[in-house]
């Protein structure tokens, strides 16, 4: 029988194949955005003044094309789990195989996916907002605010509005410039010598470091949504495999329980650190763990507060009860 720490070594290399599919799915629906969007048709919106138009352009319809690759490898995530829960399961003498295009989980998978495809499209749609928003604030023209949109793709509007904020840091001399996470650190001299009033930043510099953050940005969603959404589809996966096994009357859901289990890799979080220790016996299969934080179902539970799921490294597994 597999120890909590194996299962969590077991978790971390299925995880360790999945997150790069992931992020590399994300990142190609991003690089083909602008090629799906009608800039030309923003641009003629705008020009008539009729925004909602112009964010109309961009439709569900669209971003789903775009990002096929990612409503795929969701799908291949809830296998892996449901794979993974089958291994772990032979210890209980149990011998199963989840199905992902059984209907309870076909009709799962497309939900999320609908889900998953209308939280871009808004992402896309709230970017082109704020970018129209601001153009006029600043007296741009129709064109330049649709290009200055097909340049920002792929952040949400807050990470955007980041960027701007770092960009005035930069141009004001301010030390808080110095301050952001994201920022690449080789500017960091002669962003000091600006602020000591020694040296004034050029514009070519400004805009090379402003890349460099937005690059940075890009490259942190993409690991974010990555992380996110492979821990939580594979214990989606782990679930679904436990729920079709009762569904066919193999196993009572009163006989099911789960157990949380924390990767301890230095960015362990204390909320979740605290899990295992306030259910020490694990809970119900349908139950929720009580960490510091309050309740969550799983790892990456999208119920949960973000500060609660977002790029988790922990992991579930479930057991019969004796």
């Amino acid at each position: 029988m597999a120890s909590d720490k194996q299962r969590a070594q077991d978790i971390e290399e299925l995880l360790a194949t999945i997150e790069p599919k992931f992020r590399k799915a994300f990142e190609v629906g991003l690089a083909s955005m602008p090629e799906s969007i009608s800039i030309s048709g923003i641009e003629d919106s705008i020009a008539r003044g009729d925004f909602n138009a112009a964010i109309g352009l961009i439709n569900e319809a669209i971003v789903a094309t775009a990002f096929i690759e990612f409503q795929r490898e969701i799908q291949n995530a809830v296998q892996a789990g449901g794979d993974l829960a089958s291994r772990w399961a032979k210890a209980d003498k149990i011998v199963f195989s989840l199905n992902v295009t059984e209907s309870n989980t076909a009709r799962f998978i497309n939900s999320y996916q609908a889900d998953k495809i209308r939280e871009i499209t808004e992402d896309f749609q709230n970017v082109l907002g704020e970018s129209i928003r601001n153009g006029i604030n600043e007296g741009l023209g129709p064109r330049e605010i649709a290009r200055n949109f097909k340049d920002n793709i792929g952040l949400t509007a807050r990470q955007e509005q980041s960027i701007r904020n770092y960009e005035r840091l930069l141009r004001e001399a301010d030390s808080g410039a110095l301050d952001r996470a994201l920022r690449d650190r080789r500017f960091d001299r002669s962003v000091a010598e600006s602020i000591a009033g020694r040296k004034q930043l050029t514009e070519d510099q400004i805009q090379r470091m402003v890349g460099r953050y937005r690059e940075r940005y890009l490259k942190y969603r993409a690991e974010t949504i990555a992380r996110t959404e492979a821990v939580r589809l594979v214990s989606v996966g782990q679930t679904r495999f436990w729920e079709s096994l009762v569904e066919e009357g193999r196993v009572q859901q009163e006989a099911i329980y789960k157990k949380w289990i924390v990767t301890q890799d230095g960015r362990l979080r204390e909320s979740h650190a605290s899990i295992p220790r306030l259910n020490p016996d694990g809970v119900p299969m349908n139950g929720s763990f009580l960490s510091t934080l309050g309740y969550i179902r799983f790892p990456g539970d999208p119920s949960a507060p973000a500060a609660n799921s977002i790029n988790c490294r922990c992991a579930i597994f479930y057991k019969i009860k004796v």
